[in-house]
């Protein structure tokens, strides 16, 4: 329940015996000393904690560039057409979203599960809006333009389009059996 804001060898890092860590909880900095420490963390907020770390280190930390993820819910009536086409995930290389799958059947407290075709779910639906045949940092970059820029109603024709082509012949008609759909940009998905 604590948050490491700085580490330090004591003395010079090759060959320091120890490390000292200063660490904040409920508004306090406390420090302590080690024998050794695992630094386990965001990378790129490495250097800012841990100033002794080398320049090379440091712009090894900073190459890793962040994939930017739009992550969708779509709410059905149904899943009987999934169930009518034998499946509960779909991978889609080239569609609108690249993946899809039926809610994992998790029953907790009051809540139950959908156990039956004719019951409501929530579909997921993944999509890395990156250009390949580029570098990995444009791709990121071009990736989280789009995801700015695209509108939703954009986003829901490709949703509505994308399902009644996978599993409209299991019989899943966008028009009737969607009843929400929530678009989740993240432009910093992982690394």
């Amino acid at each position: 329940n604590s948050t490491a804001v700085r580490v330090k060898h004591q003395g010079d890092p090759a060959s320091a015996k120890g490390v000292e860590i200063a660490y904040a909880r409920d508004g306090k900095v406390y420090r302590v000393s080690a024998a050794h420490c695992v630094l386990a963390c965001w990378h790129v907020v490495i250097p800012y904690i841990c100033e002794q770390v080398p320049e090379k280190q440091r712009e090894a930390l900073a190459s890793a560039a962040k994939v930017p993820l739009l992550y969708t819910n779509v709410a059905l009536r149904n899943w009987k057409a999934f169930e009518k086409l034998g499946t509960n995930a779909i991978y889609v290389p080239g569609g609108y979203h690249s993946y899809m799958n039926l809610d994992l059947p998790v029953s907790i407290g009051g809540y139950e599960c959908s156990k039956k075709p004719e019951e409501p779910i929530v579909v997921h639906l993944m999509k890395t809006p990156c250009k390949p045949g580029r570098p990995a940092r444009d791709q990121h970059l071009l990736g989280r333009v789009e995801l700015f820029t695209t509108t939703f109603e954009t986003m829901e024709r490709n949703i509505r389009e994308q399902l009644a082509r996978v599993v409209g012949p299991g019989g899943f008609d966008p028009a009737n059996d969607i009843t929400a759909i929530t678009v989740n940009r993240w432009p910093h998905g992982y690394a």
